[in-house]
């Protein structure tokens, strides 16, 4: 049985689907919470880990009594030039790892191509300081751009 973050995360993707514009909803907590059965700092915890940046979502989210949520999903072509620019000094590892997974998912890059960047980033993030490591990986993924896909 799936557990409630997963519940709550395909509640949010059928609501998208099913939206005029499947690429923007807008919601309110409480209503979520409701009609799952769950409180709403678990709407809340869902959408901070699974309608991420990385992941190719943008969330916009007010509290209160008129509060709503507003996600909104990539609408640019391809997500890697907007990966190359968040590329910087205090990118994660962690962070890095779920954008190239989601790359790689949107068929923009290859699995081998993944699998490249992350053993070169797992030694960018163990030897190089980060401003030399950021642009390594901007560099590392620059060429990726043109390739046809």
């Amino acid at each position: 049985m799936s557990n409630i973050a997963d519940l709550i995360e395909k509640y949010i993707l059928y609501r998208m689907a099913n939206e005029e514009d499947p690429t923007r909803v807008v919601l309110k907590r409480n209503e979520i919470a409701e009609e799952i059965a769950c409180a709403p700092s678990q709407i809340t915890y869902v959408l901070g880990t699974r309608f991420t940046n990385a992941r190719g979502f943008q969330v916009e989210s007010r509290r209160g009594s008129g509060g709503f949520i507003s996600i909104t999903r990539a609408t640019e072509e391809r997500l890697l030039p907007q990966v190359i620019r968040r590329i910087d000094e205090e990118m994660s590892r962690e962070e890095l790892a779920s954008y190239v997974q989601t790359l790689a998912k949107r068929g923009e890059i290859t699995m081998r191509e993944g699998t490249m960047v992350m053993a070169v980033a797992r030694y960018a993030f163990e030897h190089a300081e980060p401003a030399a490591r950021a642009e390594l990986l901007r560099e590392m993924l620059y060429p990726l751009m043109s390739s046809s896909r």
